[in-house]
């Protein structure tokens, strides 16, 4: 996933989640992989973002890859993306103990920092 994306870009994130507990997880009930977009000091801006579907089971020990399609924040700044299993109508994993992923995701004012076109912002 890139660190850095425009106000508004669409973007695909591969992400791999992995079983650490001793039960399958998946089936039934059905769970999501989700995400909560917080500000730097881990306050929540939008929270429950668009839920992709684990579309197996993963047993113990095993990982699973998948292809999530996010679009970045409008407003340029620093944003954390936190990453958790949901398990709908029943609660959200790290609520139960299990840990989550963030990523750091900055979206510069003017555009993208890469495209040289226009002093590097497009």
């Amino acid at each position: 996933m890139p660190s850095q994306l425009a106000a508004g870009e669409v973007f695909v994130a591969e992400v791999m989640a992995e079983n650490l507990r001793r039960l399958e997880v998946g089936g039934w009930p059905q769970l999501f992989l989700s995400h909560h977009l917080l500000d730097p000091d881990g306050r929540a801006l939008v929270w429950d973002g668009r839920g992709h579907s684990l579309l197996r089971a993963v047993g113990p020990g095993q990982r699973t890859a998948m292809r999530v399609t996010l679009a970045a924040p409008t407003e340029p700044g620093s944003y954390l993306l936190e990453w958790d299993l949901v398990s709908e109508d029943e609660c959200w994993f790290a609520e139960c103990g299990s840990g989550v992923a963030r990523v750091l995701l900055v979206v510069p004012r003017g555009g993208h920092p890469t495209d040289p076109r226009s002093g590097g912002y497009r």
